[in-house]
């Protein structure tokens, strides 16, 4: 996704994780991530750092690598040298009337309809554009999408399935919490692909953690 204000230029991403870019006159722009957990209305930090095109030593891309569903927020500052700190963009999630894409990784057709049902109803929910993508091609051929999804810009991408503990980052070897990702002083969970460990869920907790239902 793509903002400008004035001679900003802000890029966005919710696919793989969530991603920002910002190109304009400054050197640091500061980028925050916030969450809305679930029945609240009051957001909490999660990630917050400075980026730069071309300043060297800063990132030139805002990361967070969580894959499964979060209410977030997106802010973006600039620092002007009359008022301080000042908030330039915010963009908080909302897949309404945009294409989502579902990946479905499974062998198992029982289990992939299964997830597909579940898939149904975050739409419903959510009232996305599904694109849906498995194994089976009649479980394909459901959505709308099926023949005509390419070029179509993806707001969101989920992959549905059962992914190896992989992340290995500071966050991951933090003593308070060892073994488990840690963020903003209050979220906690198991890897950057599920909320908790998969390996004693049923199917359909499993997709069920990944979509936030």
């Amino acid at each position: 996704m793509f903002t400008k204000i004035n001679d900003i230029k802000i890029y966005y991403s919710f696919n793989q994780g969530i991603k920002v870019r910002v190109y304009g006159p400054d050197s640091l722009y500061l980028v925050e991530l916030r969450e809305y957990p679930k029945g609240d209305d009051k957001p909490k930090y999660v990630e917050c750092y400075t980026i730069s095109n071309t300043v060297r030593g800063y990132y030139d891309t805002f990361k967070f690598d969580g894959e499964f569903y979060g209410d977030y927020e997106i802010l973006v500052y600039k620092t002007d040298y009359e008022y301080g700190l000042t908030k330039i963009f915010s963009h908080r999630f909302d897949d309404r009337d945009k294409i989502v894409e579902f990946n479905i990784d499974t062998d198992d057709l029982m289990e992939a309809e299964l997830w597909s049902q579940r898939i149904d109803l975050y739409t419903r929910l959510h009232g996305c554009r599904p694109i849906v993508k498995s194994k089976f091609k009649d479980i394909n051929k459901k959505y709308h999408t099926y023949y005509n999804v390419t070029g179509i810009e993806r707001y969101k991408t989920y992959r549905i399935g059962r992914y190896p503990k992989s992340s290995t980052d500071f966050k991951t070897t933090e003593l308070k919490h060892e073994g488990f990702l840690w963020f903003g002083g209050w979220k906690i969970f198991w890897s950057y692909q599920h909320p908790r460990s998969w390996n004693f869920l049923n199917s359909q907790e499993v997709v069920d953690d990944i979509l936030g239902l």
